[in-house]
């Protein structure tokens, strides 16, 4: 592999690492919000009418969505990691 490569590797581990800490972030705003530890607890609270639907429906949405972007840039970022191990070794 050329120098190039592993550089742009580098990179690219450097913004998922980003990417997955800023999602972190978010969801843990959206979850400290609402006092919960998981999306589907705010869900259960909307449903039991201890918080209004609007906006804590949307807020649920977007810590599902973060929930599953984290969980896609683990895979990537274990993918690229080992890649990079591959070549260091």
């Amino acid at each position: 592999m050329k120098e190039s490569d592993i550089e742009a590797l580098d990179v690219k581990i450097g913004i998922s690492v980003h990417r997955l800490l800023l999602f972190k972030q978010r969801l843990a705003e959206i979850l400290n919000r609402y006092e919960t530890k998981e999306p589907d607890e705010i869900k259960k609270k909307i449903e039991r009418r201890e918080i209004p639907s609007h906006p804590s429906y949307e807020d649920y949405l977007d810590a599902l969505a973060c929930k599953l972007e984290l969980k896609s840039l683990w895979t990537k970022l274990e993918i690229d990691i080992n890649n990079l191990k591959a070549i260091a070794i």
